[in-house]
């Protein structure tokens, strides 16, 4: 069976030869397994999702179809080897970040894992049949901080390898984690839940490199069980002839993504930005507009989102910015210490959900053509994305065929019927009086994963979402040239 890669925007799979029947529809740089290349139409194996009387939904690999191109078209689907799409996929992890880079010959880097277990069970989908002895090899995990919404997410990966369904599990051994060198103490609240500082008390100075050194029972309740998920990791990284590599990021460290060199991708490293201060490296305490009597304002909130590790990913003419979850004090400082060919960006991961705590100078700076904001809306004390930060983006985009993506809105629901809370519920929800409380409640199904999803060969750009049926999506591509202006083609 020969490995291929779709070489087209859209290749819509059929279960028929006659291709009147639609199975569903494969992009730019997916794999496919082709049987037969040079038949009419062309001959795969597809994998199709089907609904058990259960009400799972499992893959189940069938013939498929694609229509042969017209003459001097290009070809729908060439060798894998001959594909140089680069995939960039924002996740809908509700209230919370999480992304994967795909390169063209496979290495993944994760960033982030959001709050709950849909990055887990999105990725258990992507990377199926793992195992403790065969698990997925990440190329690196980068923690832009510790954030719960950010961290939780990736201790979930490990917890699911202990499911009851084999198809929600996921094993898999990280050669890098990377993060941003806070770590997070356990009763200990404010600025100081990250240790020492200098002696001016400005600069917190207590960073580290391996979170695996730290003393475990020292840990916040969110670190505890991702450092045990770490050690876990280790283990099956060991075992493939690899050892597991843990860095804290910033300004300055030019190698940490040299393993992405020999396919020609870049990724800088812009932030954190760390300054001198008692003769060792510190971060600065970002500040509150109203400073606390005898704290001078420092925010511990402000800090480890302000320090959150920013990346820029840079591949032909594409580029994509990577913001954690930087404010607007953070966004400022940050500008005020990079060069601004590093900001000016293709793509932005828009800070901190879309909160309103932003910079116009920082959006100014990157004047993104495609803006995607990750958020949700359980947290009812967030109200992310702000209407006043997309007006923002929206003026400071690019060009007036720039876009704004947002992962909650890209994830379709399909109405169900009244329900009621099962026995089985009871490891999931904790709250005996919630429990007691709770009466039937209509309840809902998830039909499409809130993705946006990027593909690039570093001069085309294609963007798309995709909707609640397999043959629908809203999609843009775009001709990168900085030289001449971006074009763009409507989907």
């Amino acid at each position: 069976m020969a490995q291929y890669k779709v070489n087209t925007d859209l290749a819509v799979i059929y279960t028929d030869p006659e291709c009147t029947k639609k199975m569903h529809t494969l992009t730019w740089g997916d794999k496919v397994d082709v049987i037969d290349a040079e038949s009419s139409p062309i001959r795969i194996l597809a994998t199709r999702y089907e609904k058990k009387s259960d009400g799972s939904i499992l893959p189940q690999t069938v013939p498929g179809y694609i229509k042969k191109p017209k003459p001097k078209a290009r070809a729908v689907v060439i060798p894998a080897e001959r594909s140089k799409v680069l995939k960039v996929n924002f996740i809908d992890v509700m209230q919370g970040d999480a992304a994967v880079i795909e390169t063209p010959s496979g290495r993944v880097i994760l960033i982030d894992g959001g709050v709950n277990q849909l990055f887990s069970r999105y990725l258990a989908t992507r990377y199926r049949d793992t195992s403790d002895e065969t698990p997925k090899v990440i190329d690196c995990i980068v923690l832009t901080h510790g954030d719960e919404d950010h961290i939780k997410g990736l201790t979930e990966i490990e917890n699911s390898t202990t499911n009851d369904e084999p198809r929600k599990r996921l094993f898999i051994a990280p050669r890098r984690f990377y993060h941003n060198g806070i770590v997070k103490k356990e009763k200990l609240k404010g600025a100081e839940a990250f240790g020492k500082r200098d002696k001016t008390g400005r600069y917190l100075t207590e960073l580290y490199d391996s979170l695996l050194a730290y003393p475990a029972n020292d840990l916040n309740t969110h670190y505890k069980p991702f450092i045990s998920a770490l050690k876990k990791w280790k283990k099956r990284i060991i075992k493939r002839g690899f050892d597991l590599e843990e860095r804290a990021l910033h300004t300055g460290i030019t190698n940490a993504f040299d393993f992405l060199a020999p396919e020609n991708i870049r990724i800088k490293v812009l932030g954190p930005f760390r300054e001198p201060a008692d003769g060792k490296e510190g971060l600065r305490f970002f500040t509150t507009t109203r400073p606390v009597e005898g704290k001078e304002g420092h925010n511990a909130g402000k800090t480890v989102n302000g320090h959150s590790v920013v990346l820029r990913l840079e591949y032909g003419a594409f580029s994509c910015l990577f913001t954690g979850d930087l404010n607007r004090v953070a966004s400022d400082y940050l500008m005020k210490n990079t060069e601004p060919e590093d900001l000016l960006s293709t793509v932005m991961k828009v800070p901190h959900h879309g909160s309103e705590d932003f910079s116009m100078d920082f959006l100014r700076a990157v004047k993104p053509l495609v803006s995607v904001v990750s958020c949700g809306d359980e947290m009812p004390d967030h109200i992310h994305p702000r209407a006043n930060l997309l007006s923002a983006l929206g003026r400071c985009s690019r060009t007036d065929d720039s876009i704004i993506l947002i992962t909650e809105l890209a994830a379709f629901l399909k109405p169900e019927a009244w329900a009621i809370l099962k026995k089985e519920h009871d490891k999931i929800i904790k709250d005996p009086e919630y429990k007691a409380k709770r009466g039937p409640f209509f309840s809902f199904s998830r039909a499409a994963w809130g993705t946006v999803k990027l593909r690039t060969d570093g001069k085309r750009l294609l963007v798309y979402t995709n909707s609640g049926k397999t043959d629908e999506r809203e999609e843009y591509t775009y001709t990168l040239n900085p030289e001449k202006g971006d074009k763009v083609r409507r989907g």
